[in-house]
């Protein structure tokens, strides 16, 4: 490991004389290969914190070290020109552990040869700096197909390989031009300026500037009438219901003047993906999606800048503005840039709301999704939302949070009380894993106790059950601090029981009353402690390096402040009050609101049951024919309640006992309702009552009189 790595002198002596101006550096490895180029504010800061004793880097940082020779710095006036230098040098030298995006050249781009005096359409992988106009990359190639036959065809603009100087002409037009497929130029049957008029409006048709080419179709088309050019009228008519029908299936996300970028990014451990959806008059015109390998595991900011230097080098790609889904330190630095190649104001723009808000969301969603089809049968790699990155930095958690546990508690006055789990894996529900348990403990109406049973149950089922052991998971809880620290008491409990180091291999059997949908749960209790005791540490249990419980983390979000509140590794505990835009607590209250819905759906399942059914039911010992001959003989409670134990017993199908039980459970019943409206009626005699209030003499020091 590098950690214990003894430097060469040579390397710790250039280290210490390091300057504090900002400038690129380069790790070198065998035979001066460039492993890595990175940019820094202060060069003595930056580098040296490869090189300290105990470097906080991940394993692929420790693994580039490990090839680590030399390195050399550059120096720059200002961070602007470090950020330039950077661009060039990835660009030049492709380091190996640099966030490089994929060879673009394997995508297809559309050329209009217009360094030619009758510039033709191509197709090309290669983008050169050779006076044409380079359109796409198309990322299907039978689209782009379909986009050069379409261009061609509206515009009759030529696809052949002959070199046409405008001097010489052959006798007789290709097949083309019979076809009207090509207007001639070859054959001199259009003149050079008409030939230039059609390129252009070919140019900004591609470049999304369809309403403008419209008006100006349909103005050379009355023209043409008016001249009694009816052929060339027609043939305008023809092109310009083709440009309808084009703008007609596109959507309108912007003005008619908008012209934009949006970017959309997702990223796993070692790769990731960028997304570019391009916005031309107001119109979505697709998306272009990019591969990027991320050996050293970089985070978002970076993400986004390395793309935003590799992918808008090329002049062509560079648009007014450029939606970004994050502000980036360098964003500024970049626009300068940019803004120097195009010879025009570029601006990246990290929007908060609105319809470029949608768009930018849209983006990110459509990287994701692409990234995890990438990532199929890939063992080990997930997509890393930006939202679970966010509740990882919030929380301080040592792992990327894939798999969140939501827990809410629902009853009505402490009746039919209910605990619901649903499970978030890579921040979307997973609806397979959702649980809802019934409260056996006779809770009341009191929440604590009810969320303490279903903790306990879940982590119970955690230690024993294999298929319930999902370490590195994040357990959220609606509430606030008091809930919190119920559900901590629970594994500090379970810690005590149960000896850290130990965890049952095989299954566990305990009833724990839980089911995954929402039907009525009617199982009893489940086994002892001693019993479940047995259970989880057996004879074969085999040993650990830590307790199971430590691989959990564990925070509570308050409902009305939307308060994120954790204990951090000191025993702080930590309330963090964040804004509505916030990744992080957006998803944390997607999950609590999913709990909070569970819960509601099975209480409300359970509720409706309960009603339907008599309280004569929860009689030990009488059954439904019993309850309904007593309904026939005595039509109401009360009359049951006011009646002899004899004529109770007299029903058919009773007997002694079991008239004694009823006659005892309404009595009971009884005494409740009656306790229940004498404190009602003592609260509403203290309401009518008025206040004394002692009267104070001002001159009597605030002495009662």
């Amino acid at each position: 490991m590098t950690r214990f790595r003894k430097w060469p002198q040579e390397i710790r002596d250039k280290v210490k004389a390091l300057p504090h101006s900002p400038g690129v550096y380069q790790m070198k490895g065998k035979k001066g290969r460039i492993l890595y180029v990175g940019k820094a504010l202060s060069l003595r800061d930056r580098v040296s914190s490869y090189f300290n004793r105990s470097p906080k880097h991940g394993k692929n940082i420790e693994y580039m070290l490990s090839r680590l020779e030399d390195f050399d710095v550059l120096l720059t006036r200002t961070e602007s020109e470090a950020f330039i230098l950077e661009a060039n040098l990835v660009k030049q030298f492709q380091p190996p552990y640099n966030i490089l995006l994929k060879d673009d050249k394997q995508y297809p781009y559309i050329r209009i040869t217009t360094n030619e005096p009758f510039p033709r359409l191509q197709v090309t992988r290669i983008v050169e700096q050779d006076g044409c106009r380079y359109f796409g990359p198309y990322t299907s190639v039978s689209a782009m197909r379909r986009a050069l036959k379409f261009i061609a065809n509206l515009f009759n603009l030529r696809t052949c390989a002959l070199e046409l100087d405008g001097e010489r002409f052959i006798p007789k037009p290709c097949l083309d031009y019979h076809l009207k497929l090509c207007s001639g130029p070859c054959s001199d049957m259009i003149t050079k300026e008409e030939y230039a008029e059609l390129t252009r409006q070919a140019i900004d048709f591609f470049s999304g500037k369809e309403e403008e080419v419209r008006r100006e179709i349909e103005e050379r088309m009355r023209k043409a009438s008016e001249d009694r050019r009816y052929e060339a009228a027609a043939r305008l008519r023809d092109i310009l219901f083709a440009v309808k029908r084009t703008q007609d299936r596109q959507t309108l996300w912007g003005e008619p003047g908008d012209y934009f970028d949006v970017v959309g990014y997702a990223y796993s451990e070692n790769r990731a993906i960028a997304l570019v959806m391009p916005v031309r008059a107001g119109r979505l015109l697709g998306e272009i999606e990019y591969l990027m390998e991320n050996e050293l595991g970089e985070d978002t900011a970076e993400i986004l800048e390395c793309f935003i230097q590799q992918y808008y080098s090329n002049p062509q790609h560079i648009q007014p503005l450029i939606l970004i889904p994050e502000a980036i330190s360098s964003a500024d630095f970049a626009s300068d840039w940019l803004s120097s190649i195009a010879g025009r104001k570029v601006t990246i723009h990290s929007p908060s709301r609105g319809r470029k808000r949608k768009l930018v969301e849209m983006a990110m969603e459509n990287a994701a999704e692409r990234l995890r089809s990438r990532l199929l049968g890939k063992d080990g790699e997930f997509v890393i939302t930006p939202a679970m990155k966010r509740l990882q930095e919030l929380l301080n958690l040592p792992f990327i949070p894939r798999r969140i546990e939501g827990f809410d508690i629902s009853h009505t006055r402490g009746t039919e009380t209910v605990g619901s789990m649903v499970v978030f894996t890579d921040g979307k529900p997973d609806n397979s894993a959702y649980r809802s348990f019934t409260v056996k403990s006779n809770a009341g109406g009191d929440d604590l106790t009810a969320m303490r049973e279903v903790i306990r149950r879940r982590l119970l089922r955690y230690l024993s059950d294999d298929k319930w052991y999902k370490p590195d998971s994040l357990i959220l809880i609606d509430g606030g601090r008091t809930q919190l620290d119920a559900v901590l008491n629970v594994v500090k409990e379970l810690r005590q029981e149960y000896p850290a180091g130990f965890r049952h291999d095989g299954d566990f059997s305990e009833d724990n009353g839980d089911s995954q949908n929402d039907e009525i749960d009617t199982s009893a209790s489940g086994s002892s402690a001693e019993d479940t005791k047995s259970k989880i540490l057996p004879v074969g249990a085999h040993r650990v390096e830590e307790h199971p419980l430590d691989k959990l983390s564990i925070a509570s979000l308050a409902k009305r402040e939307e308060t994120l509140n954790f204990y951090d590794h000191t025993g702080n505990l930590i309330k963090l009050h964040l804004g509505e835009t916030d990744p992080g607590l957006s998803l944390a209250i997607a999950v609590r609101d999913e709990s909070h819905r569970r819960a509601q759906r099975h209480h409300h399942a359970r509720r409706d049951v309960s009603a339907k059914k008599s309280s004569l039911e929860d009689v030990p010992g009488l059954g439904e024919k019993r309850v309904r001959a007593l309904l026939a003989a005595f039509k109401s409670l009360k009359r049951m309640r006011e009646a002899p134990v004899e004529e109770l017993a007299a029903v058919k199908g009773m007997t002694m006992p079991s008239a004694i039980a009823v006659k005892k459970f309404l009595l009971e019943k009884e005494s409740f309702i009656v306790r229940e409206w004498r404190v009602k009626e003592e609260i509403e005699e203290m309401r009518r009552k008025p206040r004394l209030i002692a009267r104070r003499d001002d001159n009597d020091n605030g002495k009662e009189k």
